[in-house]
């Protein structure tokens, strides 16, 4: 939103973000176990997406039923 102006300016709102660990919680009290989190990364130069360690903005989890 602030490098590319592909969103209006304001639209992520950091507070607002989940977690992991806050993803987790819900999960596990639903009966589901997490079997693994992948991070997701963005190459505009190569308009591509790749997978990485960082969970820090875009993750994938993948769970499932107890």
């Amino acid at each position: 939103e602030y490098i590319l102006r592909w969103l209006p300016k304001g639209t992520h709102n950091w507070n607002k973000f989940v977690k992991p660990s806050e993803l987790a919680r819900p999960l596990a009290a639903n009966g589901l176990d997490i079997v693994d989190l992948k991070g997701m990364g963005y190459n505009p130069l190569s308009d591509s997406w790749f997978m990485s360690e960082s969970l820090d903005v875009n993750y994938m989890v993948l769970a499932t039923k107890a």
